[in-house]
């Protein structure tokens, strides 16, 4: 569970919103939660298989059974994951945006009086 949990899902989540980041925050996000989510009960799938492998057909044999079983029903799930992740960052962006700015998560937004002025 701590590999799959604190260690693979976070850093492919991670690794998914910075490939996509340049497409908008809200892509980027969606695929974050997304491929955290199904990526985690992916490698525990995987966990499992090594642990309980099929006495026919061994470790591949259950790495299939527990990823039909755990993986495929995550979609779903993950889908909704990513549209509340998306959400939630919206909903932070209009609350704590200063604090997000600060940290470089957000560009700062320029008024229409301050561009005017820089462009003079």
């Amino acid at each position: 569970n701590v590999f799959s949990m604190a260690i693979a899902g976070p850093w492919i989540g991670y690794g998914a919103y910075r490939l996509l980041r340049r497409f908008g925050s809200s892509a980027a996000i969606f695929a974050a939660m997304f491929f955290a989510n199904l990526s985690t009960y992916c490698v525990t799938s995987l966990q499992l298989a090594l642990a309980h492998p099929d006495p026919v057909s061994g470790f591949w044999g259950a790495a299939a059974k527990f990823l039909g079983i755990f993986a495929i029903t995550q979609i779903p799930l993950a889908i909704a994951e990513g549209f509340l992740g998306v959400l939630l960052f919206r909903f932070l962006a209009t609350v704590v945006r200063p604090q997000l700015e600060a940290r470089g998560i957000l560009d700062p937004v320029v008024s229409a009086t301050a561009k005017e002025t820089a462009d003079a």
